[in-house]
């Protein structure tokens, strides 16, 4: 009897050291991004999605596991060596079953084998449903997980009420999205373009109709809105005296700077800081104008407010 409680002592022992270095590998995406990629069809993200709703029951099921290997290996030890010894055995034996499952050759052996054992633990897992959710510890509650897309970090933004204030959620929300838009989201449309003919004489009456409109910067067009020649700017025309009146073409600036309707705002907000302009043309396909953008448009499209005029 007693040969026989040994063999069954020695024979739990690697049992009980690969019980405790198996561990589940998470999912690297969180629920919401697999959602996310599930409705768009990507199929990974529907076999991760099972993944995830079992993977906690798994990781239950080995605790439970490795918690009656102990209790078999507590009472195997006090019937072969009595109370007394029998528990400073079974003790001992845990502990070092504990820390030679940190072994790092041990816990790569024992992944590989959860590995080949992790499909029919699920498929044993989803025949007994009503078990599942008892074995479930969740993985993902105290370890965050990696943002994986702006879509994400935009949920979790929302979330954070009670962390960010509203003006902080928008100031990031923005910095987000801002990588992503485009200057037909934030320019000013053809029809609402405020602008000069090249041949106007710019006196103090006209001075005050333009300061009337709120801009500082207006295009300058020659025979048409899609020869837009130069800018001019109100800073410019604050040197003329109040009874000398000059042609636009002679006081805007000729150095003219040209974007089109789907460069991104990343790209034009460098232009802008580059050039030091303030005004750049926008142009469409067929290369007529589409509208104007500012550097105030763009950087209330980063901030995500309207700036003071």
């Amino acid at each position: 009897m007693q040969m026989f409680l040994t063999i069954v002592f020695v024979a739990l022992v690697p049992i009980i050291v690969i019980a405790m270095a198996m561990m589940p590998r998470r999912t690297k995406y969180s629920w919401f991004e697999l959602e996310r990629r599930h409705k768009q069809g990507d199929i990974d993200a529907t076999l991760m999605m099972r993944r995830r709703r079992l993977i906690g029951a798994a990781y239950g099921l080995k605790v439970w596991l490795v918690n009656l290997l102990v209790i078999a290996i507590v009472l195997v030890a006090i019937l072969g060596w009595g109370w007394a010894t029998g528990i400073m055995i079974a003790i001992s034996m845990v502990l070092a079953s504990a820390l030679i499952a940190r072994n790092a050759l041990v816990k790569s052996r024992a992944r590989r084998l959860y590995a080949r054992l992790e499909p029919r633990v699920f498929q044993l897992l989803e025949r007994v449903p009503l078990v599942a959710p008892l074995l479930d510890i969740d993985l993902f509650e105290t370890s965050p997980l990696a943002i994986a897309s702006a879509a994400e970090l935009r949920h979790l933004l929302a979330q954070s009420r009670h962390i960010l204030s509203a003006d902080q959620r928008n100031l990031l929300i923005n910095g987000v999205e801002f990588s992503n838009r485009t200057v037909s989201d934030v320019m000013i449309d053809r029809s609402a373009i405020a602008s000069v003919r090249h041949d106007e004489l710019i006196g103090p009456l006209v001075l005050d109709d333009l300061h009337r409109t709120g801009h500082t910067h207006f295009p300058v067009e020659g025979d048409t809105l899609d020869r837009i020649i130069g800018i001019l700017s109100i800073q410019s025309l604050v040197a003329l005296h109040s009874h000398e009146s000059m042609r636009a073409d002679t006081v805007m600036d000729k150095n003219l700077h040209v974007v089109r309707v789907d460069d991104s705002l990343e790209d034009v907000l460098c232009e802008f800081l580059a050039s030091r302009q303030h005004m750049f043309v926008v142009i469409d396909d067929d290369h007529r104008t589409a509208g104007i953008v500012t550097l105030t448009d763009i950087i209330e499209a980063l901030f995500g407010r309207r700036l003071r005029r």
